[in-house]
């Protein structure tokens, strides 16, 4: 909530399980309702972990996708998400942590729709 106040898009990892919605990456910790959901859609990219997560998310127009390994990954709205350490692949293009693999003044000469970051007010500049 702290990132969407500040401006930013999050992603987040959502976990479907008996009916009920968790965040969290390696299994569901925080439970929250579709209310929440909901409410911040506009700002969610929903990293889908289970494939009751995704169902959800495409049955309910959520922003979301789902990927394990692959190099890039198509969302739900059409953006490509980019694995970390893969080049962009145009201007839909999310690159996710690039800052952990080339300079800044590198990652700016991508073409990239935006960047999925810890760090991305710094990548921003």
């Amino acid at each position: 909530d702290k990132c969407i106040e500040l401006g930013y898009d999050v992603e987040i990892d959502l976990w479907y399980i008996n009916s009920r919605y968790y965040l969290g990456h390696n299994s569901g910790m925080d439970e929250v309702n579709f209310t929440y959901l909901y409410a911040r859609k506009h700002y969610l990219w929903i990293h889908c972990k289970n494939r009751e997560a995704f169902d959800f998310c495409l049955k309910n127009n959520l922003h979301c996708f789902w990927h394990d390994t692959d190099d890039y990954t198509m969302t739900s709205y059409g953006y490509v998400w980019a694995y970390p350490g893969k080049f962009s692949v145009g201007t839909m293009c999310i690159m996710v942590m690039p800052e952990l693999h080339w300079p800044v003044d590198l990652i700016h000469q991508q073409p990239a729709f935006g960047y999925c970051s810890d760090f991305v007010a710094q990548i921003k500049a």
